[in-house]
């Protein structure tokens, strides 16, 4: 074999030295490049999956966050038109209830004003018949000139009713 090798023009001791600095080379290059690359992709990859699972479960999270959002927005606008239907309805109690009031002040004071119609027109009669008698005498006096007019007399055809 040692012929072949001379043959071939290799030396055994240069090709042991050779094969024996590859198997160093390869161990060195393992232990300290190549097993450390590996440990650092692998921590790479487990970061990439768990934020891969992160990311379905803040899918899910925003998925629950809008059904939740929409829930809300319904239950607030159920709320409102509660509360809008609430003030109308109180809205339209008060409103009866100014309107009654109001109805009530104003016969209040129509009756009030009908009663100071009676007083005034009474008032009135008072009067004229107080100085009716006077007026037509001075009056007569005037018509005719005479002032021998029977003054009793006309007040008595003005008092009598």
């Amino acid at each position: 074999m040692k012929e072949l090798l001379e043959s071939f023009g290799i030396d055994f001791k240069i090709l042991l030295a050779q094969i024996l600095n590859f198997f160093l080379i390869f161990f060195l290059l393992y232990k300290f490049i190549l097993k450390p690359l590996d440990k650092i992709l692998e921590e790479r990859e487990e970061k990439i999956t768990e934020g891969l699972k992160n990311r379905e479960r803040s899918e899910k999270l925003m998925e629950r966050i809008k059904k939740l959002k929409k829930e809300i927005l319904q239950k607030a606008h159920q709320e409102r038109e509660k509360i809008l239907l609430e003030a109308k309805e109180v809205k339209e109690k008060k409103l009866e209830e100014v309107l009654k009031e109001v109805s009530e002040k104003r016969e209040k004071m129509l009756r009030e004003v009908e009663r100071e119609k009676i007083s005034l027109k009474e008032k009135f009669y008072t009067e004229l018949e107080k100085e009716a008698p006077q007026f037509l005498v001075s009056l007569a006096k005037k018509v005719f000139g005479k002032k021998e007019l029977n003054e009793d007399f006309i007040q008595r055809m003005f008092l009598k009713k």
